[in-house]
């Protein structure tokens, strides 16, 4: 694979040696807890993509917490899953393994955000600093 920013967006391309085009990056995270995952997919000259998100030998075992199916169009990616583990790994990768080399597509805008469990509430909060007067 090949890794490059192409106008200020993640471009992964495939190339000869390696076959289909991956790229990932790991982040640590609370197992047990709810996150969300969205991205902005950007397709290019390949045959489509997805995003998946699983420990750190999920490409071996086959078992991810959460992703999307294939996406070939200008779309955008969004999806809750359960970490299982301390470190995850979001995986972004072809789905075939036959691109001619250099076909790509690219990623923009990836956010993974904890969930606020559904007894709870987010509310805006104003803060105002007062002077207290001089004695």
């Amino acid at each position: 694979s090949t890794l490059s920013v192409n106008s200020q967006k993640l471009r992964i391309a495939s190339d000869s040696s390696s076959g289909n085009a991956i790229g990932y990056f790991d982040f640590t995270a609370i197992v047990g807890a709810k996150y969300r995952l969205k991205a902005d997919f950007i397709s290019g000259t390949d045959q489509g993509a997805k995003v998946s998100v699983g420990k750190t030998d999920a490409l071996s075992t086959g078992t991810y917490q959460g992703g999307t199916g294939t996406m070939t169009t200008d779309t955008s990616a969004n999806f809750t899953f359960t970490a299982v583990a301390t470190t995850q790994r979001i995986y972004l990768y072809q789905v075939e393994g036959d691109d001619a080399d250099g076909d790509y597509h690219e990623w923009d805008n990836i956010v993974v955000s904890p969930q606020v469990p559904s007894d709870f509430e987010i509310n805006d909060i104003t803060i105002v600093y007062r002077e207290k007067p001089m004695k």
